[in-house]
């Protein structure tokens, strides 16, 4: 579990006893799951996330966390690295690269395949914890009617699903 806060309710958190936090987990998760009955070590990490402007640089490729790192809400690195690598597999093939072929051409379509989904997921993750954090009544309306819509609606639920999982499309 990953539980983004700041440093001080981090600190009390980690310190607390382990039924405590147990039952502190419980509220924060609702009933819908059950109860929380284990808790592993406690970590605390502070956050930096990352973004290079260019992922190619002449004939070196940044993929994955080289390229970006991301809020980790969602576990969403993972994917857009698997991406990145699908993407310049997909590029070096369709300008033949491999078989000795412009090579810079193909990283040059690499970098705008990528354009779009390195973007929107960066921007979606570093947007989700401030929206899942707000007190504010029209955001928890907002929140609330979207994680309701995701519930209820399974075609949504599914296409959002597919953006996660398989980026946005080119």
């Amino acid at each position: 579990m990953i539980w983004c806060l700041a440093a001080p309710l981090a600190q009390s958190r980690k310190d607390m006893a382990q039924e405590e936090l147990l039952e502190c987990i419980g509220r924060a998760l609702g009933p819908r799951i059950g109860a929380p009955t284990a808790i592993s070590e406690r970590c605390i990490f502070a956050l930096h996330t990352h973004r290079l402007r260019h992922i190619c640089e002449h004939r070196l490729v940044h993929l994955g966390n080289a390229a970006q790192s991301l809020h980790p809400v969602a576990g969403q690195g993972f994917n857009l690295g698997i991406r990145d690598c699908v993407a310049l597999v997909e590029s070096l093939v369709d300008t033949r690269a491999l078989d000795g072929g412009d090579v810079l051409a193909a990283l040059q379509k690499y970098s705008a395949r990528r354009r779009l989904d390195r973007a929107l997921v960066p921007s979606l993750t570093s947007a989700l914890p401030r929206v899942f954090s707000s007190s504010a009544a029209p955001v928890v309306l907002a929140r609330s009617t979207v994680l309701l819509a995701l519930d209820v609606i399974p075609g949504l639920r599914r296409e959002f699903t597919r953006l996660l999982m398989f980026g946005a499309p080119r």
